[in-house]
């Protein structure tokens, strides 16, 4: 879950604050850092739901396998009992038991695997929405760094909150990126 965690909280970072420090210091490089590590985790995540889908195949395929050996073992316990082989139905019986207890543990393996599952795309469809907003983003950024005079005002969607406590942001952002103060001592 350790994945999941580092995931949401780059997801839940205010991009509106990374957009302002592109437009702010009249430099993409954070903002690019910031779309790269979007991207990796969308990749990563989807790698990951990629192998939580073929382990709930498996589990799906377990428990067909465990239903057919059961109906034998159990056809075999009535046949034995009908035969008059006590002993032999007893343990037939018991078999089937011990299989009734492995499908109760292929099913809750099953419902976790999908809980899991369903965690992993709802925070890989979050962060892919949120590249997708970015990178447009992005692109307007470029377009305004191109443009901009001394007049030009910052657009709407890379205005600072006041809020915001811009260092702790920066911050907390270059902890997240793993960039450390290096982007800071550039400026």
């Amino acid at each position: 879950m350790e994945l999941l965690s580092s995931a949401r909280r780059l997801g839940e970072f205010p991009t509106r604050f990374v957009l302002w420090h592109a437009c702010q210091h009249r430099d993409l490089r954070l903002l690019r850092l910031y779309v790269d590590a979007l991207e990796d985790y969308v990749a990563v995540l989807q790698d990951v739901c990629e192998t939580i889908h073929t382990m709930i195949h498996t589990l799906h395929r377990a428990q067909r396998h465990l239903e057919r050996q059961r109906a034998v073992w159990e056809a075999n316990a009535q046949r034995f009992l009908e035969e008059g082989k006590e002993d032999l139905a007893h343990m037939a019986r018991h078999r089937v038991r011990a299989m009734d207890d492995q499908a109760v543990t292929y099913e809750r393996l099953l419902e976790h695997q999908k809980r899991e599952l369903a965690e992993y795309q709802d925070v890989r469809l979050w962060l892919e929405a949120t590249v997708a907003e970015v990178r447009q983003r992005r692109e307007e950024i470029e377009a305004w760094l191109d443009a901009e005079g001394p007049d030009t005002p910052l657009p709407d969607f890379a205005r600072p909150l006041p809020e915001w406590d811009k260092e702790r942001l920066l911050g907390e952002l270059e902890e997240i990126l793993g960039v450390g103060k290096a982007l800071e001592k550039s400026h």
